[in-house]
């Protein structure tokens, strides 16, 4: 899953009169919580998972979709849907100018770059949650405030919006599964927030 790093000092190396703390990068998750199941819903934390954001130049919507299938080896989805891409990856797009093709491992493909678009890996921004079960619809819609109904947000559907205070990307995998994209420095908040609403559906 995401991790974030912290510092820790190991020992202290004597310079003069001062002593000065030598530090040490230790990788940490940024969830800590255990998979949590209620009435056949399970929310879990993704484990490793890579996420490329394309940056979309404005431009002719043609071409952008052309070079984003030679790179990616998939269709552009239009604004608020999804595609599938080879390896298990998913294609999202919340937005006109936004993209992020989320991977199922944590590399991402190192050549994305065209005319009318480029790409940033941030998978170390990105954590990733998997919601499903007959209460996830229930679950997110007491947080969610776009409409999550079969007609607005069917399948392969995409959107941006909040969990309480966390900002997110959400997309509807199948009827009742979800895949939450929420900044890792708030990805323990974002869970507890569904985990929270779990329990009051």
């Amino acid at each position: 899953m995401s991790r974030w790093r912290s510092c820790r000092p190991i020992f202290s190396i004597q310079k003069g009169s001062v002593f000065m703390p030598e530090l040490r990068l230790t990788e940490t998750p940024a969830i800590v919580r255990a998979p949590v199941e209620r009435g056949g819903t399970r929310l879990v934390a993704v484990g490793e998972s890579g996420v490329l954001t394309l940056v979309l130049r404005r431009g002719d919507p043609q071409r952008l979709a052309q070079e984003i299938g030679a790179a990616l080896d998939c269709d552009l989805p239009a604004v608020g849907g999804s595609t599938d891409a080879t390896g298990g990856a998913r294609l999202l797009r919340p937005a006109a100018e936004r993209a992020h093709l989320v991977t199922p491992g944590s590399s991402v493909p190192s050549a994305a770059e065209g005319e009318t678009f480029y790409g940033i890996d941030q998978s170390d921004y990105w954590s990733c949650l998997n919601l499903s079960g007959p209460l996830s619809r229930a679950c997110l819609e007491r947080l969610w405030k776009p409409d999550l109904g079969d007609a607005a947000f069917p399948p392969g559907a995409v959107a941006r919006s909040a969990l309480g205070p966390v900002a997110a990307v959400l997309c509807r995998l199948r009827p009742a599964a979800y895949l939450l994209l929420v900044p890792r420095s708030y990805a323990q908040a974002g869970f507890d927030e569904l985990e929270t609403s779990l329990a009051w559906v």
